[in-house]
């Protein structure tokens, strides 16, 4: 539209979205552990997902939100709808947790759900695929950003509790861990920045 000639050079910017070398805990038991969004934004649109998710209630599962930063007045709105819909299956997020102990949680997740309507949480679905997890995206963007490196990602319109099968939770490791390495990121950024400065 603008007729700008500059060169597309993809990256994917910084290193929260690196692969982490980290192993999933094996579960011990039955119950689903959800993730739901990464923030209390407004383009979360977590009353769209709680929605989707009331219908699975009944079920041994345990929907966790992570709501510490954001907008607060829609956090309280959030967790309020959480609760009426889901009970005692709600668990929102309103405390920060250090780095290694976020870590710890996301490994015990099995779901994540993020129905963002803009690009939005790479760092947290970089490492939910890096940990062979189900992730569920909204249709934007990022969902061509993956479906380009063939990553086995889902449509939130499709949601069920199936977790990945070993094939394809070995799939979008092996394609994670090869994407978005250290050396791939300093190859793309020497690329933009020593390029530039010759």
């Amino acid at each position: 539209m603008y007729g700008a000639k500059g060169r597309n050079i993809p990256c994917f910017g910084y290193p929260s979205n690196l692969y982490k070398e980290l192993q999933s805990t094996p579960k011990n038991d039955k119950t689903i552990f959800i993730q739901l969004g990464n923030s209390a934004d407004p383009s979360n649109q977590h009353s769209e997902a709680l929605q989707i998710l009331q219908v699975y209630k009944e079920e041994d599962i345990k929907i966790f939100v992570p709501l510490t930063y954001g907008n607060k007045e829609y956090a309280q709105g959030v967790i309020a709808e959480g609760y009426r819909l889901l009970g005692d299956k709600f668990f929102p997020i309103v405390e920060h947790m250090p780095y290694e102990e976020y870590m710890r949680f996301l490994e015990k997740i099995d779901i994540a759900i993020f129905n963002h309507n803009r690009q939005q949480a790479m760092g947290n679905i970089v490492t939910l695929l890096g940990m062979g997890k189900k992730v569920y995206l909204n249709k934007t963007t990022i969902w061509d950003y993956f479906a380009q490196d063939e990553i086995k990602v889902f449509s939130l319109a499709d949601f069920d509790l199936h977790l990945l099968e070993q094939d394809e939770k070995e799939h979008n490791i092996a394609i994670i861990k090869a994407r978005y390495s250290s050396e791939k990121l300093q190859k793309c950024l020497n690329t933009i920045f020593l390029k530039q400065a010759e």
